[in-house]
């Protein structure tokens, strides 16, 4: 049987801090599709050009963009790759990185 944990940091570019920090995986089995749920809620508004960083996800496996889904607050649809459009996410070596789109704002309690 394998067991595999999870272990992540989560920070943000700027001065901000975070009042809610939460990351869960669907799937804790080596090998097997797995969906990851990030929920963080910020103290300060983080604008365009934010960069929300998520590290530490050793040996998953992601193509270059990653589409974004959202729970009730169309939380994914502030993020981009940079190139894709709303929704995306950029992966490289165990990172994600998802910056506040054009135009957007994640405000401070959301």
């Amino acid at each position: 049987m394998s067991i595999f944990f999870l272990f992540c940091i989560v920070y943000v570019a700027s001065a901000s801090e975070f009042t809610t920090k939460y990351i869960e995986q669907s799937n804790p089995l080596a090998g097997a599709s797995n969906t990851l749920t990030v929920n963080v809620s910020s103290n300060y508004d983080l604008g365009e050009g934010s960069v929300l960083t998520i590290s530490g996800l050793t040996n998953a496996v992601a193509g270059s963009s990653i589409s974004l889904t959202s729970g009730s607050n169309d939380g994914g649809g502030l993020f981009w790759d940079g190139s894709s459009g709303p929704g995306t996410g950029s992966w490289s070596g165990g990172t994600l990185k998802l910056t506040v789109y054009t135009g957007a704002t994640m405000g401070a309690g959301t």
